[in-house]
């Protein structure tokens, strides 16, 4: 969690009214106001716009994606008919009987077609997903009102290519400006229309305070004996520091916590009686990117010094046992895109000395030097992280200075990390620099190894390309035999572990706190947190 960003004491100031934080008494007297602990204040509300989780997370309440996986692994949809029919280059869907958006409003294939054509693949939306969508889907074409076919640009699966639209979201044309306009995400993000489980009543007023009502016309999720007690209101708080949090969940007015850090974990896992723990996996890796055209970074020998001296055991220990996994590439731990005989980097000292020797280093004054110039880099840090993680963020600058490279760290604002990072113009203002991705599809990670190109935000921060890079991801869109397509990835995988574009830390998952003595039913996707959310209960007497 963050330290304090605003100061959060008795109450809280949302619109201008003055409004307590929930209490014992509110809490009974309002019971079915779900009370969530959040983390950063969101700045939109539309999945396609969001760079944080937390973002990622309020548009999972608001809105439907085209498909999910059920925790059996399964493919469903809340969208789609069961008889959805996949025949590459083109699939053929149908929207479920009698499914409306939030508003009341009937969805047909129409709202599709827009979501397709008009917003995932515009890059002028400015949406660092357009890229993909442009070059992997073409355009969604109507057969009948509720009925129409996707097609791809590229080569897919003769098996679950409809996988690829797990990340799209369903999005309603007359809510987002109607047929012929452009859509319209700034003015609409306040109130945003959906086929979600929740939708917001009236405009969100301050984004630090959101609450949300269940969806009235969400197909039978809230109707008959089944749905008796189920959460009909959710509360978001956003942006407290995490004593404050704390505070909240020990006094009885907060229910469930997404994000707490480890330090708090045992005294709530002493409490069975009132709280329970759930593993929320981000599928999230760290990272540091380094731009392999500036100076000494060129240099293969230096960027596996600088790999072969991060003490990864020592630092994962800093975010508790059971919540981070170190990773070898870009493809996590258990995926079938990570090859067997790839492994993390081990820390080792002396194999970094000597690759520096061998590439005609020397220490000078404890510093390691060629020709004359020092390796000095410029670290930027994304600002959650350092504020976060400030002692793992120091201690990978810690063993780097002590096996004799000069770091220095500059924080990376939010503003800064879309106007620069993001712009591709981070080269000159930063050598390296240490974030997090997470990946809601393994996919996803490719556009951070393809070459930049056109406008929009870029994912790959320092524009590094590699043309063995661009040939394997044309064989891989290319193939549609599964196992032929893994070892593609795998090939990727082993490249960009020894090419270093990135130095791969670790991946991460969470553990969420809930109120076990106040609801039944919580469970929790990979990356996707409020997935089964329908499910989410109020306890009744006696349970």
């Amino acid at each position: 969690m963050k330290p304090v960003l605003r100061m959060i004491a008795a109450l809280l100031l949302v619109g201008g009214a003055v409004l307590l934080p929930p209490s014992e008494a509110s809490v009974q007297d309002a019971p079915r106001e779900l009370v969530v602990l959040e983390e950063d204040e969101p700045q939109t509300t539309y999945p396609l716009l969001s760079r944080t989780m937390s973002e990622q997370r309020l548009a999972e309440l608001l809105f439907d994606r085209f498909f999910y996986l059920t925790p059996g692994g399964d493919l469903d949809s809340r969208v789609f008919a069961s008889e959805w029919r996949t025949r590459p280059p083109n699939l053929t869907v149908a929207i479920r009987k009698d499914l409306k958006f939030a508003d009341g409003s009937p969805v047909s294939f129409s709202d599709v077609a827009f979501t397709m054509n008009e917003v995932y693949r515009r890059a002028s939306l400015g949406h660092p997903a357009a890229a993909w969508y442009a070059r992997v889907f073409g355009d969604a074409q109507q057969i009948t009102p509720e009925a129409g076919s996707i097609r791809y640009l590229v080569s897919m699966p003769q098996e679950g290519s409809e996988r690829y639209l797990m990340t799209t979201a369903l999005l309603s044309r007359e809510a987002l400006g109607g047929a012929g306009a452009a859509p319209d995400l700034e003015g609409t993000e306040r109130q945003p229309v959906g086929t979600g489980p929740f939708f917001a009543a009236g405009p969100i007023g301050n984004f630090d305070d959101v609450t949300l009502q269940a969806n009235p016309h969400r197909q039978g999720a809230h109707e008959g004996d089944e749905a008796a007690g189920r959460v009909q209101a959710v509360r978001l708080l956003y942006d407290q520091d995490a004593a404050r949090q704390k505070e909240l969940m020990d006094g009885n007015r907060a229910d469930l916590w997404v994000s707490p850090p480890p330090a708090v974990l045992p005294a709530f896992k002493a409490q069975r009686d009132r709280f329970g723990t759930r593993t929320y996996d981000l599928n999230q890796w760290w990272y540091v990117a380094i731009d392999n055209t500036n100076g000494h970074l060129s240099d293969p020998a230096v960027r596996a010094a600088l790999d072969l001296c991060v003490p990864r055991p020592q630092l994962v220990e800093k975010f508790g046992g059971e919540s981070a996994t170190l990773t070898s590439g870009p493809f996590l731990p258990g995926s079938a895109w990570e090859p067997a005989d790839a492994a993390p980097t081990a820390e080792d000292r002396d194999a970094a000395a000597a690759l520096l020797t061998e590439a005609g280093y020397a220490k000078v004054g404890g510093r390691w030097s060629k020709d004359g110039s020092a390796i000095e880099l410029k670290l930027g840090v994304e600002g959650d992280v350092l504020d976060d993680y400030n002692d793992v963020v120091y201690g990978i600058v810690d063993a780097w200075e002590d096996a004799g490279f000069r770091i220095r760290v500059r924080g990376v604002r939010e503003s800064d990390w879309r106007a620069v990072v993001e712009s591709g113009k981070a080269q000159g203002e930063h050598d390296l620099i240490l974030g997090r991705w997470n990946l809601d599809r393994e996919e996803a990670a490719l556009e951070l190894f393809r070459r930049p190109s056109g406008d929009g935000p870029q994912v790959n921060l320092f524009g590094w390309a590699d043309d063995r890079v661009e040939e394997t991801l044309k064989a891989f869109y290319a193939e549609t035999s599964g196992p032929e397509r893994e070892a593609l990835m795998q090939k990727l995988h082993r490249l960009l572990h020894d090419e270093r574009p990135y130095l791969f830390l670790w991946s991460l998952r969470v553990q969420s706190v809930y109120r076990r003595d106040r609801v039944t039913g919580f469970r929790t996707s990979r990356f996707y947190f409020f997935t089964r959310i329908d499910q989410l209960a109020w306890k009744q007497a006696g349970e």
